[in-house]
């Protein structure tokens, strides 16, 4: 199964595939158009994203531009703050922030061994009141089609 990210203007010609993968799904490029997130087999990882102009093949593994992981188990919902600075994605019902100068040396010339892959994010609390009908309402003599 391959997955394409690709681009083009907006009457829909000049197509350009920036990067394939195998596994990765939920590509997220950051605001400055620096930086790609993405899930490869659930978990959540951070990549550099050159425009090289030609296609790059991205995955977990890959060789060619720096990626690292940044979930310990999975993540959803990936999205990042304005200023391309941290990215934020979901597990269940926990709230994740990943710093970039954290995970990436180069960044802020921290050591990348410092990164330590978060155990718990910041849990989502979501109180609403629902609604709790009264009565009851019987459908009498209806077709059911299948």
């Amino acid at each position: 199964m391959n997955r394409n990210y690709a681009s083009c203007k907006l009457s829909g010609d000049d197509e350009r595939i920036h990067l394939k993968s195998t596994y990765g799904s939920q590509f997220t490029v950051s605001p400055d158009g620096d930086w790609l997130a993405f899930v490869d087999l659930h978990n959540v990882y951070i990549a550099s994203f050159p425009m090289t102009g030609k296609t790059l093949d991205i995955g977990s593994n890959s060789e060619d531009i720096p990626v690292k992981k940044v979930s310990r188990d999975a993540g959803l919902n990936l999205h990042w703050i304005g200023d391309s600075k941290e990215l934020h994605y979901t597990l269940g019902n926990e709230y994740y922030t990943i710093k970039i100068e954290d995970r990436f040396d180069f960044v802020a010339g921290k050591a990348d061994s410092l990164f330590k892959m978060p155990e718990h994010g910041a849990t989502i609390k979501l109180r609403a009141k629902v609604d709790k009908p009264k009565g009851v309402v019987a459908f009498k003599n209806a077709k059911i089609i299948t």
